[in-house]
């Protein structure tokens, strides 16, 4: 004998959770930057206070730094083209060098809280 298990999924509901996906723990204060060639700082703030950097990529390219210490909440990383620093449990800056190059740099910042994840997009002109 045979058992079928038939799983639907209603796009409709707004409970997520029986899912298996985790509601937003981070709640980015803002997800999509374009910036200019310049040297900027950009200020974020979240309402959730456990989460922790995933992944740092400039123009698909991987950032290394320690994940499990990017939960500290004085964690700092710190390269030739990014910088970022996490002031306390609920507010950090990235800041984004000069582009001396003649092509736009595109900086992805992944955050994850259990098993939800959110994104940092920057788009930085040349």
């Amino acid at each position: 004998s045979v058992g079928l298990i038939s799983c639907f999924r209603n796009n409709k509901t707004k409970d997520k959770t029986m899912l298996g996906v985790s509601p937003d723990g981070i709640k980015l204060s803002k997800k999509d930057f374009v910036i200019n060639n310049q040297k900027q700082r950009l200020e974020i703030e979240t309402k959730g206070e456990w989460w922790w950097f995933n992944d740092i990529k400039i123009n698909e390219k991987h950032i290394q730094f320690d994940m499990e210490k990017s939960a500290k909440k004085d964690f700092k990383i710190e390269n030739e083209d990014i910088k970022i620093k996490r002031k306390n449990a609920t507010n950090f800056y990235i800041e984004i060098s000069k582009n001396k190059s003649n092509t736009q740099r595109n900086f992805v910042i992944t955050l994850q809280s259990g098993n939800y994840f959110d994104y940092i997009k920057i788009s930085q002109k040349p």
